[in-house]
């Protein structure tokens, strides 16, 4: 493997390096000797730029472990909004007649009642999140007959509005739990590289003393 043009001075935190991908995959294939590519790459560099490079990647993960942390506690709470929402609206999933009944009217109590449930949801979130567009939408759903009277197809959308924002934020949820497996297994091959870098240089310079003083 060509070691990179940096390898052979010390490692500045500003030149935003970051160890490539394919190399994490191989850092736990044996080779020659013991070290894995990944080793070899980056064994050049002198104990202040190794550990100013491991300082460097454990920073940038960290900093995402972080982002995904922040994401999905916000998705956790979109979701515990419309949770809380749906569950009101479910209560009255079978109230008022189809507009289609010539003597039906539909329930003007339950449309209170719901457009109060999907105000206090909206309250607890940011606008332009994904669970507050969709509360909005299903407001607006219960509220476009103008009638002050919620409608049972009427009802039947918005849940279903609602239902559909909690499976769109369950399923990029356990996405980011697949994203964050893959961080944390990075921060423990990071780990166990620097870890094998350094007692390499520390062979190296033993051997290079003990060379010296055998001459």
């Amino acid at each position: 493997m060509t070691t990179p043009e940096f390898a052979s001075r010390p490692f500045s935190p500003n030149a935003s390096v970051r160890l490539r991908p394919e190399l994490y995959e191989s850092a736990s294939v044996s080779s020659v000797g013991g070290a894995t590519p990944l080793d070899r790459a980056y064994v050049g560099l002198s104990p202040e730029g190794m550990l100013a490079l491991f300082e460097s990647e454990m920073t940038r993960l960290d900093s995402e472990v972080t982002g995904i942390f922040q994401i999905q506690n916000s998705r956790n709470q979109q979701t515990a909004a419309l949770n809380e929402a749906r569950n009101v609206l479910s209560r009255y999933s079978f109230v008022g007649k189809s507009s289609d009944d010539a003597d039906g009217e539909g329930d003007e109590g339950a449309l209170s009642v719901c457009n109060g449930a999907l105000d206090a949801a909206l309250a607890k979130l940011p606008p332009g999140s994904e669970a507050h567009a969709a509360l909005e939408k299903a407001k607006a759903i219960l509220n476009a007959g103008g009638d002050a009277i919620v409608w049972e197809t009427e009802m039947k959308s918005a849940s279903e509005t609602l239902t559909s924002a909690t499976s769109s934020l369950g399923s990029a949820s356990q996405l980011e739990m697949v994203r964050l497996q893959s961080l944390v297994s990075q921060k423990q091959q990071v780990l166990s590289l620097f870890s094998n870098v350094l007692q390499t240089h520390h062979q190296m310079m033993m051997s290079a003393i003990n060379n010296i003083r055998g001459g």
